[in-house]
């Protein structure tokens, strides 16, 4: 694998019960970008991440991290890797507060001592509107509130390569655009993201590069998101 490639999946195939979902998908996600997957509903981009951050084993094919083969580790001995995955549905814990919900999903953080606080600090400042919110209980937020929290969990244990699904879910456009900001400032320190959405806009917006993803495989990697829309004329 090219010492570039922080991710990369190959020849993956998996099927719930007798209906196949992908069909040999490759991909590759580079260190320090991020790539958008763009498809339509069916063409397997959740299922893609729930093989890649091991919710899901695939019945062929391997997932590789950083040069090692991951596709047997256990969600959390990724995650300790570094690879974090963000699904949609806004998964927070509702009743607990905000700063409640930044210290549980840091608590291995704890190991060293004032590394927790300085994290959910820095987190408050790339999210203003949690910090304003820091005392309300996770169901108190709006949509987009909670899906900026799910986001800034994510964050806070600063992982190598993380993995997105549907950032722009049934949110406004105004919000969309500022978490769309966050995830380019992930990646601006560093970070690698796989962002998998069925939003142009926000891809236009966040990705260095865009995979098409049709019928559980990828049909075609584009080096520059701008070319999406004469791409998908093509299609159609």
């Amino acid at each position: 694998m090219n010492g570039d490639v922080v991710l990369a999946v190959d020849d993956l195939h998996f099927a719930y019960g007798n209906v196949p979902v992908l069909f040999g998908t490759d991909l590759e996600l580079r260190r320090g970008e991020v790539l958008g997957v763009l498809g339509p509903n069916g063409a397997g981009k959740t299922t893609l991440l729930r093989v890649v951050s091991g919710l899901e084993t695939p019945a062929s094919g391997t997932v590789v991290h950083d040069g090692e083969d991951i596709t047997a580790h256990a969600p959390a001995r990724r995650a300790e890797r570094g690879l974090v995955t963000v699904f949609a549905g806004r998964s927070t814990f509702p009743d607990l507060s905000v700063t409640e919900n930044l210290r549980v999903s840091g608590h291995v953080l704890r190991r060293t001592p004032g590394l927790l606080d300085e994290r959910i600090t820095e987190t408050f400042d790339l999210f203003p509107r949690l910090a304003e919110r820091r005392g309300s209980t996770a169901s108190q937020l709006s949509g987009g509130e909670q899906q900026m929290l799910a986001l800034a969990r994510a964050f806070l244990l600063h992982p190598a390569v993380l993995c997105i699904d549907e950032l722009s879910l049934g949110l406004a456009p105004t919000l969309v655009d500022r978490l769309s900001d966050a995830v380019r400032s992930f990646r601006e320190r560093g970070g690698s993201v796989l962002l998998v959405e069925q939003s142009m806009p926000v891809l236009l917006h966040a990705a260095d590069r865009v995979a098409l993803m049709e019928r559980g495989t990828i049909r075609q990697v584009l080096a520059d998101p701008a070319d999406l829309t004469a791409a998908l004329e093509v299609r159609t």
